[in-house]
């Protein structure tokens, strides 16, 4: 590689490095940060990149992992957890990357923690073929859930694809106990998540929609 090709395509690498930070996010309100896709190995992609050491995904059971599909999880005994326990004032995001969602395991968790107060993600597929979001109490979104796409929980609204579901999430009652898993629900009924993912982010800050969309592309281009 050339030198002048070293430096046109530096910026490019830097930008992909901290697709979290996309649109202006300050590092200190991502929590966690993790990309399964493009790892070195399954290993590696348990590092937490926002601040390796801290909140590093723990097992769980290992998922399948390849660097082109990130995390491939069996919807019945894989998931990974990560310390993370958000608080109960709404303020949290979390945006997710994924693809090949199951269409017919029933409820899934694609990342949470409990059950009802969490900040979680689920696909209901039992009744509505829609995705539930948790920032507090659980809200039915309005539209069909996704195979791929981006989800994103930012404060009390929900995107997919970074389109505002049009829902107001649901307010928080009692208190957040659990750490957030992946691949499962931190509850006493599982809910397995059979599919892949590609690349996750926790921040305990409150997304703007710009931020959201900006993540979106960067997640994408990873």
């Amino acid at each position: 590689m050339t030198d002048i090709n070293r430096v046109l395509l530096a910026p490019y690498s830097t930008k992909l490095s901290t697709w979290y930070l996309a649109g202006g996010i300050s590092s200190s309100n991502c929590i966690a940060a993790y990309r399964p896709k493009g790892a070195a190995s399954l290993a590696a992609s348990y590092s937490n990149i926002a601040n390796p050491g801290t909140y590093d995904a723990a097992l769980g059971t290992a998922p399948t992992w390849d660097a082109t599909d990130g995390w491939i999880f069996d919807g019945s005994s894989q998931y990974l957890k990560t310390g993370v326990i958000p608080t109960n004032d709404q303020t949290w995001s979390i945006i997710i990357r994924f693809s090949n969602s199951s269409t017919t395991t029933a409820y899934q968790t694609i990342c949470g923690d409990g059950y009802n107060p969490s900040l979680s993600i689920w696909v209901d597929k039992t009744s509505n073929n829609k995705f539930d979001w948790d920032n507090g109490g659980e809200t039915v979104g309005t539209r069909p859930a996704l195979t791929n796409g981006v989800v994103c929980i930012a404060g009390t609204k929900a995107y997919k694809n970074a389109t505002d579901e049009g829902i107001t999430i649901i307010p928080f009652s009692g208190t957040i106990t659990d750490d957030m898993w992946i691949g499962k629900n931190n509850y006493a009924t599982p809910y397995w998540w059979a599919g892949y993912i590609q690349a996750l982010a926790i921040y305990n800050s409150t997304l703007t929609s710009t931020q959201v969309s900006a993540v979106t592309t960067a997640i994408n281009a990873l």
